[in-house]
């Protein structure tokens, strides 16, 4: 359709509207003025006498992207206690000249840095450290600060995070493995720096339970791997989930030097109320305010606040002979497989021996057979594949020992190879047919309620039975009941003695798929 407007009645209308928007504009400008959003007043004494009351701006996001800022007031700084001092921490390190102009007027003492870390460790893409060399920190350093160095790597395994977070491995051998390398990591990221004496502290998110062991074995890993290079480890988190594994973690656990607890309590104290009075005690941090502007000589800056003891820069780690063993850990395992492999994994790690050695011992025990006898020791890597016989039990015991001599006692691990219902012989109330899906392709089924089916002699130990179908079964050992299982996969039902072991259907059509005779 035409447009019906006149060129003159267009010209008046183009007028009206220029006229609008640069009334629109001098209004604008007069209460950005007024309110102190202006360019122009960036610097104006009325901007510094409110920077000195604690008004700042929180960054907004336009619609194009763009941050812009709008006024609103932050709380003011609180003074921290004596043994104390307030750090300020962001993602990019800021240019040097904010510094030293923070450096001058603020009341931090204390800055935190992430050190550089390839994208394949860090998926966060948040952090830009053009700023962030080895002179920067001289430079820092010489103007009366400290430079906390941080590193950002995996977080808690895949099952306990709420984000989609570079995980580490739910196996603690894993996990342990994989904290020694970000160790190794960042102690050459941080002596780039020049950061060879300050402790080195892992950034840890909030997780949820489920993962304690995978968490403590990574960060083993971490600090003595630290301790080996002569390095202080820290660790950044929250005391509700990183702070509560810790400190369930056993009297043998190497607690890391350091503790930074998030909190956002908005106190300037290292007291935290999830942590006791005596755990990291003089050598705490507690990150008190998240995200918030602060404008000092005439620099703004988006920052969390955290208020430090002085005994983190200050504390060192005693040397002393070394008496103490390595510490060994074993990874995930299943007490029964259907295959003819399997692989067991431990891993150790020394405060001050980089090398640890193992030694292990292998027992084979046959279905129904007496328990074997421990083979000699024998050097050992810290993984072992087993081959195993159809009902086999394997078990492999392991200990470590350290440079200066001192060994761990011995930790076993036993898996066992399921036997097939084939191998039964069913009497009067079972039959046998073919399952596709079922193992070795044949299940042994009830007839009738109260058909027994025997399954040889056990040891003191573990009776397991895969069952499946409906119903349930009463185990026997010795002709004492020893528990009910229930159809639905593997159950197991202690054997607290030897003897001869019998099912007793509960109901018909329960099925026997396989079963396990695995004694201590």
């Amino acid at each position: 359709m035409t447009s019906t407007t006149t060129p003159r009645r267009r010209a008046r209308t183009g007028l009206l509207a220029g006229g609008l928007t640069a009334l629109a504009v001098v209004l604008a400008l007069t209460l950005a003025l007024l309110l102190d959003d202006s360019p122009l007043a960036a610097h104006s004494p009325t901007h510094r006498a409110q920077a000195s009351l604690g008004v700042a701006r929180a960054p907004e996001v336009s619609r194009g992207g763009v941050e812009r800022t709008a006024t609103e007031p932050v709380a003011s700084l609180p003074s921290p206690a004596t043994g104390t001092h307030l750090m300020m921490d962001m993602a990019s390190a800021p240019p040097l000249r904010t510094v030293r102009s923070w450096q001058g007027t603020s009341p931090y003492r204390a800055i935190g840095v992430y050190v550089h870390v390839a994208r394949a460790v860090d998926d966060r893409f948040d952090k830009v450290q053009r700023h962030l060399t080895a002179p920067w920190v001289a430079h820092v350093r010489a103007g009366g600060w400290n430079v906390l160095p941080i590193y950002l790597g995996a977080q808690a395994p895949r099952r306990c995070q709420s984000g989609r977070f570079h995980a580490m491995s739910a196996d603690p051998v894993r996990a342990q493995r994989q904290g020694v390398a970000a160790a190794d990591v960042a102690a050459r990221a941080t002596a780039k720096l020049g950061l060879s004496t300050a402790p080195v502290v892992y950034d840890m998110e909030q997780y949820g339970a489920g993962c304690g062991a995978a968490v403590r074995s990574f960060f083993l890993g971490w600090t003595m791997r630290l301790h080996q290079l002569g390095r202080r480890a820290g660790i950044y988190g929250s005391p509700t989930s990183l702070g509560r594994d810790l400190l369930h973690a056993g009297a043998d656990y190497v607690q890391p030097d350091v503790l930074w607890a998030v909190t956002a309590n908005g106190s300037a104290s290292t007291a935290v109320r999830a942590l006791p009075g005596k755990a990291w005690h003089g050598r705490r941090a507690n990150q008190f305010a998240l995200d918030v502007t602060r404008r000092y000589g005439g620099k703004r800056l988006h920052v969390d606040d955290s208020v430090v003891d002085d005994g983190v820069w200050t504390a060192t780690r005693t040397t002393t002979p070394d008496t103490a063993a390595p510490i060994l850990t074993t990874g995930e395992s299943t007490a029964v497989t259907t295959r003819k492999h399997a692989a067991l994994r431990w891993a150790a790690v020394d405060d001050v021996s980089a090398r640890v050695a193992l030694q292990m011992q292998v027992r084979r025990t046959a279905s129904g057979a007496p328990v074997a006898a421990w083979s000699a020791p024998a050097a050992s890597p810290r993984t072992v594949r087993l081959q195993l016989r159809a009902g086999e039990q394997v078990c492999v015991r392991m200990r470590a020992s350290d440079a200066a001599g001192n060994a761990t006692g011995w930790s076993r691990q036993c898996t066992s190879r399921l036997a097939d219902d084939r191998l039964l012989r069913h009497g009067h109330g079972w039959h046998r047919t073919r399952v596709r899906g079922a193992y070795r392709h044949a299940v042994t089924t009830a007839r009738r309620r109260h058909a027994v089916l025997r399954l040889g002699h056990a040891e003191p130990g573990a009776v397991g039975v895969l069952l499946r179908g409906r119903g349930a079964v009463t185990v026997r050992v010795g002709g004492h009941r020893v528990g009910v299982l229930r159809a639905g996969g593997m159950r197991w039902a202690p054997s607290p003695r030897a003897g001869a072991v019998t099912l007793v259907a509960r109901s018909a059509r329960i099925a026997v798929d396989g079963f396990a005779l695995a004694p201590r």
